[in-house]
């Protein structure tokens, strides 16, 4: 005999199954959703030649002369510096340049090809003047007037890092210690700029002192960014 007794209905926002009202255990929760951090992939630095030779002071420079120190520069052949722009240099490219450079022969030697360097072709390309006279620059100027002459330029600053020099002995050995005032011979490079920049007079020595500039950044620069009084 079939029962007639209906099962009691639960409210629908009780009836639930079991498998639904369970709390997820720790073990089946996902992590998909956290967001990863992306790989960074690490580059590997190129070689790069390495100087201390660089053309933008006379770059920097050759925007503040003026109309007659132009004219000087130009009246000495160096006129073509004028239009200098280049502020830096392509490391990679130069380190690439120097290895495959024979010094003896001033030869490139590129892929198998092979590029004779001359005299004219360094005149075209950086603007240096092309005389018949040859400059040794091993040769010491025996002029000592000149010599003195361009020291003073630098007299304060000279006295300035003999001080700072005598400060730091001082500090180290105590202030009743007697320092010899020695001078240094080491000009930086960026106080001659600095120098030129302070003036706009188109004189000789103002002159002289660009042309060091341009040997000592573009032709026949030290191991160091200083320039050698001697």
């Amino acid at each position: 005999m079939a029962d007639n007794t209906s099962t009691p209905k639960l409210p629908k926002d009780e009836n639930v199954t079991a498998s639904k009202a369970a709390k997820p255990s720790l073990r089946t929760v996902s992590f998909k959703h956290i967001a990863r951090k992306p790989t960074i992939p690490i580059k590997k630095e190129l070689p790069k030649l390495l100087t201390r030779m660089s053309p933008n002071s006379i770059a920097q420079l050759n925007k503040t002369i003026s109309a007659s120190q132009r004219s000087a520069i130009e009246n000495v052949g160096f006129g073509d510096l004028l239009s200098l722009k280049i502020s830096k240099l392509p490391l990679h490219l130069g380190l690439f340049l120097v290895e495959s450079f024979d010094a003896n022969t001033c030869c490139l030697r590129i892929h198998g090809n092979e590029f004779f360097i001359t005299e004219k072709d360094v005149h075209e390309v950086l603007g240096l003047p092309l005389g018949v006279e040859e400059i040794n620059l091993d040769n010491d100027c025996k002029d000592v007037e000149i010599l003195d002459c361009w020291k003073k330029q630098f007299k304060k600053f000279m006295k300035e890092k003999a001080a700072k020099k005598a400060k730091k002995v001082k500090a180290v050995k105590g202030e009743n210690v007697k320092v010899k005032e020695t001078f240094t011979q080491l000009i930086p490079v960026g106080v001659l700029t600095d120098h030129l920049k302070s003036s706009k007079a188109s004189s000789d020595m103002w002159l002289r002192n660009y042309v060091v500039l341009v040997t000592s950044t573009l032709i026949h620069g030290g191991q160091n960014q200083f320039i050698l009084l001697i």
